[in-house]
């Protein structure tokens, strides 16, 4: 059990009917700190909801699946399961306790992120589209109506229109560039990049 347990790649604690750490494996340590056995558990999560999770799991041998964010020092979240393990004679004979309770902390962090940056960048997207396009739209309008037979403005709008056109264009080879690394973003680049030029050209547009 010590092994399996320590093999994970996320936290994961084995806690006796005390509250009190009886092992930790590797992740535990090297994402939340230094773990002492023998240690409460709150000592390390004092997080309220999962503390109440953690007492039914004790108290009434209940599995339970709970999620929480911190503010401080950064916006982190997580979630953690918490389920009674059956009685397990002779797992830790030095501690006298049989049935235990595994806790599994898995954070979920990057994960929103990256969920909050596509939400963004679809707000975003959407919001740089729309502005040429209703560009365009009203000079379509107006050259349908008032400006039938204005040569001039025909000749302002047109020029006008075309470069709208070739900015949604432009929006258009970005998303379809995006989407060409993210379905190639285990590749690793080979290319030199002239951060120089890629930055005077985002500057530019």
């Amino acid at each position: 059990m010590r092994t399996a347990i320590d093999a994970l790649p996320d936290p994961c604690f084995l806690i006796d009917a005390k509250g009190l750490v009886r092992f930790a494996n590797r992740a535990a340590g090297d994402q939340l700190g230094p773990v002492r056995i023998g240690d409460p558990l709150s000592f390390k999560l004092r997080v309220p909801v999962f503390l109440e999770a953690l007492e039914k799991a004790l108290g009434e041998r209940r599995s339970d699946h709970i999620n929480w964010s911190e503010k401080v020092p950064t916006e982190r979240w997580f979630e953690a399961f918490v389920a009674p393990l059956p009685a397990a004679e002779g797992v830790f004979p030095e501690a006298g306790y049989a049935d235990l309770v595994c806790v599994l902390v898995r954070d979920l962090t990057e994960q929103r992120r990256l969920e909050r940056m596509r939400e963004d960048f679809v707000a975003n997207a959407s919001h740089e589209l729309r502005t040429p396009l209703a560009s365009l739209t009203g000079f379509i309008e107006t050259l349908q109506g008032p400006a039938r037979r204005d040569e001039a403005a025909r000749e302002r709008f047109l020029v006008i229109m075309h470069d709208q056109a070739e900015r949604m264009r432009r929006l258009i080879d970005d998303l379809l560039s995006l989407s060409q690394i993210e379905m190639r973003a285990h590749v690793r680049p080979k290319g030199l990049v002239d951060i120089a030029a890629v930055a005077g050209a985002a500057v530019d547009s």
